[in-house]
């Protein structure tokens, strides 16, 4: 009876729109005029239907704690003006309020269940699309075997790609578990995005992935019958990737996962980006709590003589430049985020962890994949409506 309701149940255009804006996620790497991402045209076209519909639409509004907590962290960032520096400041206050506009148009809608489902097909499709633009659009970088994305001209930092790939494996993983004859296609699926993972030689993005595919696992496996299959099953895809993908990579790419060579190059150079940004934030009390100023990591760290210009961290970026309290409004985001998931949606419960793995060792202020686990989170479906709802 269930499923019957289910079928019978209305698809949106919020809904649609939705989905089309995270099908086109991936192309955010593709530039098309004065910095301009086709993800950002979409989104100026998709940002005022969802406008109109809002107010001439048939669907219901709520709002919850991610709200919440995103609309304080905004109006603390719109606050931290004062400590502007130049033009960077605004252009991070720009791109962080278009990507909020859009999170709350789109997760302040309350989506019955088909349109759920549709929801999660669309990230199979992300993780689609990323496959083709992994073997298809893809250079060696030039000091290494590594790949690196290349897409339409465009760039991809090979890291960053890596989180692009979190949403899509999870939702497998959830078809895997469910009844359906696409079983061996949604693992080769998997495995294939593993691969793609691997060549990139990302070892904080491989982390990433890794993270969330085991937190969801351990979800997944209700009873101790089913918690076997999912060890087993486990098992076996790591057995796979690690006796015959990774024999696939070229020697240097595999010589970046050696514990050795990540104490030997100090996590490609990381810790000494966090030293100096940590010691910067301690040298005054007064940083220590509202920060030195959007972009002000920049100045510190090409002043030590750093070519990198981000801390390649996220939550010492952030102390760096908004203090502590901007630090304790984000974490309050993702706490919300989880606190939300973890019964009804633990795909993106899942993936919240795997973007806190990857915040450690990237700067994802306003990075797409990042804010879009941060909606999801925030999304609202017909009887998963939580207490903060």
């Amino acid at each position: 009876m269930l499923n019957v309701a289910v079928k019978k149940e209305k698809i949106s255009l919020d809904c649609v729109l939705a989905s089309v804006y995270f099908i086109c996620m991936p192309l955010q790497i593709i530039t098309l005029f004065a910095g301009v991402s086709v993800l950002k045209a979409v989104m100026f076209i998709l940002a005022p239907i969802m406008i109109i519909t809002l107010f001439f639409g048939e669907k219901k509004i709520t709002f919850n704690s991610v709200h919440l907590f995103l609309a304080l962290y905004l109006t603390y960032t719109l606050a931290s003006l004062y400590l502007a520096r130049d033009t960077a400041t605004f252009d991070y206050l720009r791109a962080m309020f278009e990507n909020s506009i859009v999170i709350f148009l789109v997760s302040i809608r309350i989506y019955n269940q088909r349109e759920k489902k549709i929801i999660e097909y669309s990230w199979i499709v992300v993780g689609v699309i990323c496959i083709l633009i992994g073997f298809f659009s893809t250079v060696e970088m030039s000091d290494e075997e590594r790949i690196a994305i290349i897409f339409f001209g465009s760039y991809e930092d090979p890291n960053q790609f890596c989180a692009y790939l979190i949403l899509p494996i999870l939702y497998a993983m959830k078809k895997i578990t469910s009844k359906t004859a696409l079983k061996p296609l949604y693992v080769a699926y998997i495995l294939t995005m593993i691969y793609i993972a691997f060549k990139t030689g990302s070892r904080g993005g491989l982390v990433a992935i890794i993270v969330p595919m085991a937190v969801l696992a351990i979800l997944l496996s209700k009873g101790f019958a089913n918690k076997v299959r999912m060890i087993v099953s486990a098992l076996l895809v790591a057995v796979f990737a690690i006796y015959v993908l990774f024999p696939m990579l070229p020697e240097s790419v595999q010589g970046r996962f050696n514990i050795e060579r990540i104490q030997e190059d100090r996590g490609s150079g990381r810790v000494g980006l966090w030293e100096t940004t940590y010691q910067s934030i301690i040298s005054d009390s007064k940083s220590m709590i509202f920060g030195k100023g959007i972009n002000s990591t920049e100045e510190i760290l090409l002043g030590a003589g750093f070519s990198n210009t981000v801390a390649h961290n996220h939550w010492l970026q952030i102390w760096s430049d908004q203090g502590i309290i901007a630090v304790f409004l984000y974490l309050f985001i993702l706490m919300a985020g989880i606190f939300r998931t973890y019964k009804k949606n633990v795909v993106v419960m899942a993936a919240i962890w795997g973007m806190i793995a990857l915040s450690m060792s990237l700067s994802l202020n306003t990075f797409k994949p990042f804010l879009n686990v941060i909606l999801m989170s925030a999304m609202n479906f017909e009887g998963e409506l939580t207490y903060d709802s």
